[in-house]
């Protein structure tokens, strides 16, 4: 048996599964500014055609808000 051969092959099928792809997942953001804040939507719609698997780490977010100089004003 050729363990080593099975461990690569298992390796770069792992690594493919973490690569990010446009053909399986599309992302989209959108803001409502009210008077005092703003809501930040952001969509994660499947367009593969199959069911996905997604995993969250333990980080819930990271948002960087920048102004029209590209200025970050929120983080």
């Amino acid at each position: 048996m050729n363990s080593g051969k099975n461990e690569g092959h298992l390796e770069t099928q792992t690594k493919k599964r973490m690569e990010p792809t446009s053909k399986v997942m599309k992302t989209s953001i959108d803001t409502i500014k009210e008077e005092d804040h703003i809501t930040i939507l952001f969509n994660l719609r499947n367009i593969s055609g199959k069911d996905q698997l997604i995993h969250y780490g333990s980080q819930k977010y990271e948002i960087f808000i920048m102004n029209e100089e590209n200025e970050e004003v929120y983080r």
